[in-house]
C-alpha cells in the first residue's frame, strides 16, 4: 500500500517531501518529530528521531524511537540493502537505498514536480473558466461587438496580402 501524498495532522497540512512527510508553508518541519514531541515532550539536544521499521512514511508512535546521532548512525551504516527500483519518470533501473525513493535522479524528481504543478495551474485555469464560463463569453461578445469594424478590416487586409 502507497502513503498518501498529503496528509492533516493536528490542523495542519504535511507533504511528501526528500522522503519524509514536511509541514506544508513552512521550513522544514517533520511529522515523525511533532508526533514524538506531541506524546514524549521535547526531543532532547544531540537526539533524532529514528523510524524503527526504515520506513520514513511509518508515523505510528510504536515505530518511533528517539536515540542519538551517533546511535543513529551506527543503525543506518551498512544496515540498508540497496534494491532495485524502476524510476517513476524515465523507467530507468536503478538502485536505491530507501524504499520509498522514486526516481533514479534529481533531474527525474524535478521533471514530475514541474509537471505536477503545470497540472494543477492548468486544472486552476480550467476550473476558473467553467465557473465563469459566461462572464469570459459575455465580454468575448461585447469586445467583437466594440471593435468589430477594426477585426473585420484586419481579416480583410489578410486576406489580400495572402493572395
Amino acid at each position: 500500500m502507497t502513503a498518501p501524498n498529503n496528509i492533516v495532522f493536528d490542523g495542519f497540512q504535511y507533504r511528501i517531501q526528500d522522503g519524509y512527510y514536511i509541514r506544508c508553508g513552512v521550513p522544514k518541519i517533520y511529522l515523525h518529530r511533532i508526533i514524538w514531541e506531541k506524546l514524549h515532550g521535547p526531543i532532547p539536544e544531540g537526539c533524532v528521531i529514528h523510524h524503527v521499521d526504515f520506513n520514513p512514511l511509518n508515523n505510528k508512535p510504536d515505530n518511533l524511537q528517539c536515540i542519538t546521532r551517533s546511535e543513529h548512525n551506527a543503525i543506518h551504516d551498512g544496515a540498508r540493502e540497496p534494491m532495485q527500483k524502476v524510476c517513476s519518470c524515465c523507467g530507468k533501473i536503478f538502485l536505491a537505498i530507501v524504499s520509498t525513493t522514486e526516481y533514479c535522479s534529481g533531474t527525474c524528481s524535478d521533471k514530475v514536480r514541474y509537471y505536477n504543478k503545470r497540472n494543477e495551474i492548468l486544472e486552476k485555469k480550467s476550473e476558473y473558466y467553467q465557473k465563469n464560463r459566461e462572464n469570459i463569453l459575455a465580454n468575448k461578445r461585447r469586445y467583437y461587438i466594440q471593435n468589430r469594424a477594426t477585426i473585420l478590416n484586419r481579416r480583410r487586409n489578410k486576406s489580400m496580402g495572402a493572395d
